[in-house]
């Protein structure tokens, strides 16, 4: 999730909105951690209207980011799931917004949904088959009667960059200036 969020900051976004996870998921603090990490290394202060729980739904995504978006704002958001993001971004052009030029999204897994989409989905990879092989191999380590040598195993992620990001408007290309809703006024379309 650092990497993700990361990536939005390098392109100038400072506004970004993180669609977290389910709160009683070990991903869901994780993921939020490496947010807050890469906006302070950053010197952004995290919006906390700009941080909503979400299950790793496309209809969460959808709702939720409609909700952010028309409340407060943001430029980009990141997920902590591909399916959310995904969810955002149909959210995003349903209020009128082209994405990336006035807002980008990242996610989180690269589901082969994000290749895909349309925009393809910017998102950081875990690898999930090498994941499942080495959750596989825990288990029958356990079935044998083996102790598991750690408890805790990371894997390394990666960004894959697509078409879901890109620099935030400039100021005076942007519906709006400031603070203000660049929806305002146009009603909820949900």
């Amino acid at each position: 999730m650092r990497v993700g969020t990361r990536h939005l900051i390098d392109l100038g976004h400072t506004r970004i909105g993180h669609l977290r996870g389910e709160e009683d998921l070990k991903s869901t603090s994780v993921r939020f951690q490496g947010f807050e990490d890469a906006m302070r290394l950053a010197g952004i202060e995290v919006d906390p209207r700009l941080v909503a729980s979400c299950d790793f739904s496309y209809a969460c995504g959808f709702r939720t980011a409609t909700r952010l978006i028309t409340e407060h704002a943001p430029t980009a958001i990141v997920a902590g799931a591909d399916l959310t993001a995904l969810g955002a971004i149909d959210a995003a052009r349903a209020l009128g917004l082209n994405v990336p030029t006035d807002f980008s999204v990242v996610g989180f897994d690269d589901l082969p949904q994000a290749a895909r989409s349309f925009p393809g989905l910017t998102t950081v990879r875990q690898p999930l088959h090498d994941m499942g092989q080495k959750a596989a191999r825990a288990l029958l380590s356990l079935i044998e009667g083996q102790k598991l040598l750690m408890e805790h195993l990371e894997v390394a992620t990666e960004p894959v960059p697509r078409d879901a990001t890109a620099p935030p408007a400039p100021a005076a290309g942007r519906k709006a200036t400031g603070g203000e809703n660049p929806l305002a006024g146009r009603g909820d379309r949900c």
